[in-house]
């Protein structure tokens, strides 16, 4: 499983769950990154959450608590 938060074109932020059976996008909407991704902690105990940058220039970050 891979959980990744990502900024969306409005400026908040959302997360994902990338798994082998496909994408489980959140359908929530978070004004900052730290939001966005403990709701993403709270959704997938035990995952590691990954920022992604949206120029995707460079490989997602791990997000430190």
């Amino acid at each position: 499983m891979i959980v990744e938060v990502f900024q969306r074109a409005d400026g908040h932020w959302g997360f994902r769950g990338i798994a082998l059976l496909g994408v489980q996008e959140d359908a929530g909407s978070y004004p900052t990154r730290d939001d966005a991704a403990a709701a993403a902690r709270v959704a997938y105990p035990g995952e590691t959450v990954s920022e992604v940058d949206a120029t995707m220039d460079t490989p997602p970050q791990p997000h430190s608590d």
